[in-house]
């Protein structure tokens, strides 16, 4: 980490760390706060495409399985409803597929990316955010 502070690489770095993964991510969750806490936010959110328009913004989650393995809370968040209900149906053989909604601002919002023609935002939500159930998915 200090060597790429040093060289100004260090919020590129860790976006790309945080959305390149196909799959999920598989740095422990509770390291990634700490990632981002080390980061600076301007230069994270710099480091990835413009915010799409201006806050609020509304967005999706499609989330799959029970328990711990579902990840309500999750870092990467999409304006496209579609896009949600993919991920949501993404792993046929994990259980009760949903996508779930929450509203940010733009303070919130960590970094927007479009690369993957996801529309991906990525924002840690307070622990007074709670998503809100938007529907239950079906094939």
């Amino acid at each position: 980490m200090p060597l790429l502070k040093e060289l100004d690489l260090y919020e590129r770095g860790l976006l790309h760390a945080l959305i390149a993964s196909r799959t999920n991510n598989y740095v422990p969750r509770e390291k990634i706060p700490w990632l981002i806490e080390h980061a600076d936010r301007a230069k994270l959110l710099a480091a990835g495409d413009p915010l799409p328009g201006s806050d609020p913004f509304l967005l999706y989650r499609g989330v799959a399985g029970r328990g711990s393995a579902r990840r309500v809370r999750g870092l990467s968040w999409t304006s496209s409803l579609d896009r949600a209900r993919f991920f949501a149906r993404r792993y046929p053989q994990l259980h009760d597929p949903a996508v779930f909604r929450v509203t940010v601002s733009a303070e919130q919002v960590l970094a927007y990316t479009n690369e993957r023609k996801e529309e991906e935002f990525l924002v840690l939500l307070p622990k007074r955010t709670r998503p809100v159930l938007h529907e239950r998915v079906r094939d």
